[in-house]
């Protein structure tokens, strides 16, 4: 992101946010996984005992987080995988008539991105994760660590708690284990996102997709 400036980077940060909330609502969706099958079955009861006390700790610590109001819920509820428009309504009072009210279009759809939404969809997102004055640029700035800090640390315990239980249950099932080495890696120093797609390569995969 560093390598870009302008629309560029604009469309890479919408990318990131996107994921961002995707992120957000897959950990909302995994912690009612843990709810019908962990708290609500015999499982529990069966494989507790047989659990690391890393993996109890986090397990409570998820208890802990999700038993009240969490930025998770939040984002899945507002922006992941449900759309309510009171945020929107909200952030529109922080959006000021200057350059951010723009949008690129192109000639594919793949290139069309509406700055002036993402920009009103960002504003939204910052003003959930608490009381944050949008005029202070050092509260903006906490708030969107927030948004990555708190994400990050829900997942290492869902992380812990999972590789846990899956294990426990592999090694009663007496599974086989065997060791790989991958051929094939990715390397995300060098790795950039699709900002812009090509237009002869939108063309292939259309003229792909019809020929199958």
């Amino acid at each position: 992101m560093k390598a870009v400036t302008g629309i560029e980077r604009e469309v890479g940060l919408h990318q990131l946010m996107f994921a961002l909330r995707i992120y957000y609502g897959t950990l909302n969706e995994s912690w009612k996984v843990i709810q019908t099958g962990w708290h609500g079955t015999k499982l529990s009861m069966k494989l507790h005992r047989a659990l690391s006390s890393e993996a109890k700790l986090s397990l409570k610590a998820l208890n802990r987080y999700f038993e009240k109001d969490n930025l998770t819920e939040t984002i899945r509820h507002n922006f992941a995988f449900h759309f309510t428009d009171e945020p929107i309504k909200e952030a529109l009072n922080y959006c000021s008539a200057d350059k951010h009210n723009s949008f690129v279009s192109g000639y594919d759809r793949a290139n069309t991105f509406y700055a002036f939404a993402e920009h009103v969809r960002v504003r939204a997102i910052i003003l959930k994760t608490g009381e944050v004055d949008m005029g202070d640029p050092k509260q903006v700035t906490s708030a969107i660590g927030k948004l990555y800090d708190e994400g990050f640390r829900i997942f290492s315990h869902f992380t812990a708690f999972s590789d846990a239980v899956m294990v426990t249950i592999a090694k009663r099932l007496k599974a086989k284990v065997e060791t790989f080495v991958p051929s094939l890696v990715g390397d995300l120093a060098r790795a950039t996102p699709i900002l812009f797609i090509d237009k002869e390569s939108i063309r292939a995969i259309e003229l792909t997709t019809r020929s199958v």
